[in-house]
């Protein structure tokens, strides 16, 4: 049974798509993967999916700021 992070790597960030050539390259892609999934859920004020979160980051530099530095993570 998949665990909730991998599924939301799956769908979210279609991780299985991705084709890496060097195992140094897929392991930080994964990372940084990892790491903007769970600055994304800890983001509360704009209650989407994932997916919708990545594409407003895309769209709104300021709401990226938000995700990114988000007072929860420094407080």
């Amino acid at each position: 049974m998949k665990n909730n992070l991998h599924w939301v790597l799956d769908v979210g960030f279609r991780e299985d798509q991705w084709q890496t050539r060097m195992n140094i390259e897929a392991a930080n892609l994964s990372q940084l993967r990892r790491l903007s999934a769970n600055l994304l859920k800890l983001e509360s004020d704009y209650n989407a999916s994932i997916q919708r979160k990545r594409y407003r980051c895309s769209l709104d530099p300021d709401y990226m700021d938000k995700v990114l530095f988000n007072p929860c993570l420094f407080s």
